[in-house]
């Protein structure tokens, strides 16, 4: 057979078969059947034939739109079973392995919060101070209309004046700020006589009018540092009024003093105070006395 085998030509051989009429001929199933497929899979050597199959130039002639277009998501979701999957998640040990520290370090939340309170806070304080300047224009708009100012040539700028409510608020805010402040003084004083000295100070007990004339003193050395050297008080700051001079320069000692001499006269029946509603520049009696205006940094109304 050697000698027949060496004589024929195999590749002649296969160009006079035809091989469709021989692949149509064969039962490839019962061929199948025959072959065992696991020892076939055991005799190919994967590694040889993946190193002679080239990955890139398969994966480019691999349509994946069309791929993925014959692929059921919505079957393959459904038969994931997320549960099984959260359950062997070892959530522990993931959180050990987070840097909290580190994060909320990076994320300086005390800085956002303070930032975050700070322009709430801020927001609110102008709030309040524009819903103050539209009742301060409810009051005087009418009585300026009766006084013929409604269309004066320098309206603008009493427009930018501190009017009876703003100036109300604001001395009972700094009402409050003299008196916490006098008893905290007052409480310190008398701490530092009882623990220097044999003296028991009790405020609450001897001569009244002393007591009244201290808190007399504390309230002008309020008021007079407060104007001169921040032009405000805290109620003034809170309600965003302000001490100028008439022609809108701070105001100097000398002014400061006098409005503090003067500012208690004003109460006297309120007439003093009557000028901030129906004078033309919303001066009281301490303002005229002083030459001062009370500005506002609101704008006009």
């Amino acid at each position: 057979m050697s000698p027949v085998v060496d004589a024929v030509d195999p590749d002649a051989l296969l160009e006079r078969v035809d091989l469709d009429d021989l692949v149509e001929r064969i039962d490839l199933n019962a061929a199948l059947s025959r072959i065992d497929l696991e020892k076939l899979i055991a005799r190919i050597d994967l590694n040889t034939l993946l190193e002679h199959v080239d990955i890139n130039a398969l994966i480019q002639r691999v349509d994946l739109n069309a791929v993925v277009q014959r692929v059921d998501i919505d079957g393959v979701v459904q038969q994931i079973d997320v549960n099984a999957i959260v359950q062997q998640v070892d959530v522990d040990a993931i959180l050990q392995k987070v840097d909290i520290e580190g994060i909320v370090k990076r994320v300086r939340v005390g800085s956002v919060v303070a930032d975050t309170a700070s322009q709430i806070s801020s927001r609110s304080i102008d709030a309040a101070r524009h819903t103050v300047a539209r009742v301060d224009g409810a009051v005087l708009r009418p009585i300026d209309r009766a006084a013929g100012r409604e269309h004066d040539a320098d309206r603008a700028q009493v427009a930018r004046l501190a009017g009876p409510v703003a100036r109300l608020g604001a001395w009972f805010l700094d009402t409050i700020v003299m008196s916490l402040s006098f008893t905290g003084a007052v409480a310190v004083v008398a701490y530092l006589i009882d623990l220097f000295t044999t003296q028991n100070v009790d405020p609450t007990r001897g001569n009244s009018l002393g007591w009244i004339i201290a808190g007399t003193v504390w309230g002008g050395l309020y008021l007079f540092f407060a104007w001169f050297l921040a032009q405000r008080t805290v109620g003034m700051a809170i309600f965003g009024i302000r001490v100028t001079r008439s022609d809108g320069s701070a105001v100097r000692a000398r002014d400061s003093f006098v409005r503090v001499i003067v500012f208690p006269f004003s109460f006297i029946l309120g007439i003093g105070l009557v000028g901030i509603v129906i004078g033309r520049r919303r001066r009281a009696l301490h303002d005229v006395a002083a030459g001062t205006l009370v500005a506002s940094d609101v704008a006009g109304r």
